[in-house]
């Protein structure tokens, strides 16, 4: 008995230990122009985005850091917290959505995935329905991509930023 109260006390002390973390080591290398390494005191922007290019910025911070023979070490979200519900969304804004929606008693989103183009080049364009009455009968959001999977997780994303997620 003595054995289980210290096991299951040890695994709710480490719980917070699991937590998503809110700030994180990055180490890098930087040349100047000229391939150089950098040395001294500089300003470095560091951004995450929603997409691979193009996309929405979901977090940035600006640092100073020192360089040594082009070599820096900064601690990120020291200044702009690293919100732990923003790389669910990113990550996976289809099942970001779903779960907004079943937050507020909505009915899941429904998708309608058109495609257009031969088949060896197809885009596909997908639209996101909340079948509800404030949200009907437009589309939430809408998405297009080189897949079926890639128009709906872009239509996904749309919506949240619609929906104000």
């Amino acid at each position: 008995m003595q054995r289980l109260i210290l096991a299951s006390l040890a695994l709710m002390l480490s719980a917070p230990a699991l937590a998503v973390p809110t700030t994180f080591t990055h180490q890098g290398r930087l040349f100047d122009p000229t391939g150089g390494p950098m040395t001294g005191f500089n300003s470095i922007t560091f951004s995450l985005h929603d997409a691979p290019s193009g996309g929405s910025a979901l977090w940035a911070e600006t640092v100073t850091a020192e360089f040594d023979n082009g070599f820096y070490s900064v601690l990120l979200g020291e200044m702009t917290a690293l919100d732990p519900a923003t790389f669910d969304a990113a990550a996976d804004p289809k099942t970001a959505l779903q779960e907004w929606l079943a937050a507020r008693s909505l009915p899941p989103p429904r998708y309608v995935v058109t495609d257009d183009g031969p088949d060896h080049q197809k885009t596909f364009d997908a639209s996101v329905y909340v079948d509800h009455p404030k949200y009907s009968p437009e589309p939430v959001g809408r998405g297009s991509g080189s897949s079926k999977k890639h128009a709906e997780i872009d239509a996904a994303r749309a919506s949240l930023q619609f929906l104000g997620r």
